[in-house]
């Protein structure tokens, strides 16, 4: 799932970061994601540049690197040692080919991820994904979150910090729901999605705007886990395709909300889920009987 959507995720991931090439050769990969970053540059590989690198790499705020080394192992080596002397938390990615790569051994062996030329834009796609991820993994862990944990009352600032988490939210409900809809039920997917809903309410918590989300999302979360999987009747299966749908245009508000920045979208989010919910009870309350048909978002 995660590798069909990389370039939505890049875009979302890599915003916040800059990025220097260092090549003496052009790649079309470089030109065509560039502009997702915070700051792009390309620098040669020449002695002039390889003196100058300290100012580059501060001057820029850079915290990704692609050196090249098809060209040059050894000056390759060179800018890689004095990369690593200004700060060795910096990120390298090394581009190497079949003649350069024997000669490039330790490089690689050093480097946080090597790619082979020629490569397409995908492959270079799928490096820079698994570097961003590598980069918001550390910080998650860190507690310095992508998205702080502190109350945000700008919604665009809001948006724009929380997206990211959103995002690998919804990657986890789409997930979970795919399987919900295959007919893979069980107590632990009803958990997986209680858990993953009251993530995305704990990030509501931090915004005052999307605050009141929290009830609606609590009343789901509560009847979810009021279930009790192992008193259902094989008569009332059917409605948990009412709850994939349910979870599905959960993931579409989300991706309208926090990808698209429809902020007009938080009220009508809040009337769907409310009437969807009382929907969804009354079903296993057997009140009545409808066919599942919903209306939160056109695309």
């Amino acid at each position: 799932m995660i590798t069909s959507q990389r370039s939505h995720y890049l875009n979302i991931l890599a915003k916040n970061n800059n990025i220097l090439l260092l090549s003496d050769n052009p790649y079309p990969a470089f030109d065509a994601i560039r502009d997702n970053f915070a700051i792009s540059v390309h620098h040669n590989m020449q002695q002039e540049e390889l003196n100058n690198i300290h100012a580059t790499l501060l001057h820029h705020k850079i915290n990704i690197i692609l050196l090249d080394a098809t060209s040059s192992s050894p000056k390759a080596k060179e800018f890689y040692h004095e990369i690593k002397v200004h700060n060795p938390r910096i990120l390298v990615i090394s581009i190497l080919d079949v003649e350069t790569a024997y000669n490039a051994v330790k490089m690689t062996q050093n480097s946080d991820i090597a790619i082979f030329a020629p490569f397409t834009l995908e492959e270079f796609k799928g490096k820079l994904f698994d570097v961003l991820s590598i980069i918001y993994t550390i910080l998650s862990i860190g507690k310095h979150h992508v998205s702080p944990i502190t109350k945000e009352n700008d919604i665009e600032a809001f948006l724009n910090t929380q997206s990211g988490a959103i995002l690998f939210i919804v990657d986890q409900l789409t997930e979970i729901n795919i399987a919900l809809e295959n007919g893979e039920l069980s107590h632990e997917i009803l958990i997986d999605i209680s858990t993953n809903l009251k993530k995305i309410s704990d990030i509501f918590s931090l915004n005052d705007s999307f605050s009141k989300l929290i009830p609606n999302f609590t009343e789901l979360i509560e009847f979810i886990e009021s279930i009790k999987f192992d008193r259902l009747e094989a008569s009332t299966l059917k409605y948990f395709d009412y709850l994939a749908n349910i979870i599905e245009d959960v993931n579409v508000s989300m991706m309208h909300l926090f990808d698209k920045k429809i902020i007009s979208d938080i009220s009508m989010c809040q009337l769907s889920l409310k009437r969807n919910i009382e929907l969804l009870k009354n079903l296993f309350n057997k009140e009545i009987d409808v066919t599942s048909h919903l209306e939160f978002f056109d695309d």
